[in-house]
């Protein structure tokens, strides 16, 4: 069994993993323009956050 600590960092890495993938392919200006990529990496970042806490 994993460690809960540990758990809480894969999830946090794997939270910025799609952060940065969503973000990679497209410039600051899209994310204005797309509010389902904003809302998607608002929600990674909630994840990310939940598991940090």
């Amino acid at each position: 069994m994993l460690n809960p600590d540990r758990v809480r960092l894969l999830h946090m890495l794997e939270a910025a993993q799609l952060c940065l993938s969503h973000i990679a392919k497209f410039k600051k200006e899209d994310l204005y323009q797309n509010r389902l990529l904003l809302d998607g990496i608002v929600r990674e970042l909630e994840i990310l956050g939940e598991a940090a806490a």
